[in-house]
């Protein structure tokens, strides 16, 4: 939302408002309509603070409400898309993101390309960084990302730390590949 000085908004027309709050330095504002529905705008910082759940499930909500609300919702909620992508399958991931990384290192680590040791340092960076950057996925990529995540908690890449029971990095290779051949890739 590009900001407008005072004066703009006070001799703004606000079909069908009900109330407008703004912050006094206009950095956010809320519109109510008498249709009952609400607009929320402003600087980076204040829609986060404004927004607990993320910009993203305030605008998959709003996309959910404006499926009932006729062809103008549809429209305007259609110009607000997701900020971060969500992911179902491998085939879909951006190149570039956090999760590709996880792909590509679990690709490396079955052709070779890199010891098991600096697939779970670096996949467990990219993991975080999917996380920080509020990547998403779902379904069987969320499954199968998961079943990495959860056996890398009792996999130790040292092997004189090991003790017996705990899987090898023929075990860590196994499950990879398996992951894999389930994401097709």
């Amino acid at each position: 939302m590009s900001l407008v000085d005072a004066a703009e908004l006070a001799d703004a027309t606000w079909q069908d408002t009900e109330f407008v709050v703004a912050l006094p330095d206009l950095s956010g504002a809320l519109v109510v309509t008498t249709k009952g529905y609400s607009l929320l705008g402003g600087s980076q910082a204040f829609v986060e603070r404004a927004v607990a759940d993320g910009v993203d499930a305030a605008r998959d909500l709003f996309r959910r409400q404006a499926k009932k609300g006729g062809a103008a919702l549809r429209r305007i909620a259609a110009q607000y898309p997701r900020t971060h992508r969500s992911w179902k399958t491998a085939q879909e991931v951006d190149p570039g993101s956090a999760v590709a990384d996880q792909l590509a290192l679990m690709t490396a680590l079955v052709a070779g390309e890199i010891s098991p040791a600096s697939f779970v340092r670096n996949w467990l960076d990219s993991r975080s960084r999917e996380l920080a950057t509020g990547e998403r996925t779902h379904g069987l990529l969320y499954d199968a990302l998961n079943r990495i995540f959860y056996f890398l908690e009792d996999y130790t890449a040292d092997p004189s730390l090991r003790e017996p029971g705990d899987p090898t990095d023929d075990d860590l290779l196994r499950a990879v590949r398996e992951v894999l051949t389930l994401l097709d890739l």
